[in-house]
């Protein structure tokens, strides 16, 4: 079914205007604009209209609809595939960007005068999502070298993969990543992007261990990395390649943006610096990276407990 394009939905009256009718213009906006995470703009159309129906106005998304919401995708919401436990679960981090997606939208819809505020903002932080440190997967150095030490059945996906892994770069980035956008002095290499999510611009140092992972010029003039599959696809043949090398995590594109967080914390880098490589606007998401540093340093005093007699 075709759908609405933002003129035809001011022909109507605003309070008039049905949520899930809004949200599929605002869906047809971001495609038109190269959004790329289209499945899960899609998905969040889904959760809205299995949790709201089609008859809800915009006009009565309230607090109490957005702690409803966020409730049902906690609880109740089902992804289509089974876990091994026969239950569909949606995991908190996915959750967590369907609600910020469903916001997002909403904000579009404050710009537009279709109403006044956001609800979302005035929740509390403990009544939102929280994706803690304990969702957040990611490779130890040890496991790092595992993957590099396996084959891969595409070699761009382990490239951009682990060219991720010694970045910090998203893979819409990644993705986008163009030779002219490189620049070199003679001292370090950088990449020159305009982050996707964010639409910040961003210099990132490139290290001898992320050169040695890019693709060869020969290989396509113009983008760095090409011949890349889908996005679910390369989660597939990555979850795949883990496997292989003997580890045991749910490893995708994003494990490699945690493991680059992880790993320059671990190794003595100051939290506002990798906070500035990973372009985050504000240092409390990086801090979620520093709880995870913590709790290893903890563990390993912890190591010899029990080992000695007193």
């Amino acid at each position: 079914m075709k759908l609405l394009s933002r003129t035809h939905l001011w022909i109507y009256n605003i309070g008039a205007i049905k949520l899930n009718a809004y949200l599929k213009t605002y869906i047809e906006k971001k495609y038109a604009e190269g959004y790329k995470a289209q499945d899960m703009l899609r998905m969040m159309l889904d959760s809205v209209e299995h949790y709201a129906g089609d008859k809800v106005r915009i006009t009565d998304v309230d607090i109490s609809f957005f702690k409803g919401y966020i409730l049902y995708l906690k609880n109740e919401y089902e992804t289509r595939r089974k876990h091994h436990d026969g239950k569909r679960r949606l995991k908190l981090t996915t959750a967590k960007t369907l609600c910020n997606m469903f916001s997002s939208a909403i904000n579009d819809a404050v710009r537009s005068g279709v109403i006044d505020k956001n609800p979302f903002k005035m929740l509390n932080s403990h009544e939102k999502i929280r994706a803690d440190s304990e969702s957040r997967c990611y490779l130890t150095i040890e496991e790092l070298q595992k993957m590099i030490d396996c084959d891969c059945k595409s070699e761009p996906v382990k490239r951009a993969f682990l060219f991720m892994c010694f970045t910090g770069m998203r893979i819409s980035d990644v993705r986008n990543l163009k030779w002219g956008d490189i620049e070199n002095d003679g001292k370090v290499m950088r990449a020159k992007i305009v982050q996707i999510k964010t639409g910040n611009m961003l210099h990132v140092p490139i290290s001898q261990d992320a050169q040695h992972w890019m693709m060869d010029k020969d290989h396509n003039i113009e983008s760095v990395f090409s011949r890349l599959p889908r996005l679910t696809v390369m989660n597939y043949q990555i979850k795949k390649w883990a496997r292989d090398a003997g580890i045991i995590k749910n490893v995708t594109c994003h494990v490699a943006r945690h493991t680059f967080a992880t790993m320059t914390l671990t190794l003595g880098a100051d939290l506002y610096t990798v906070s500035k490589l990973l372009g985050h606007t504000n240092i409390t998401t990086t801090q979620i990276y520093a709880k995870i540093v913590n709790d290893k340093l903890i563990d390993a005093v912890k190591l010899t407990e029990g080992l000695f007699k007193y």
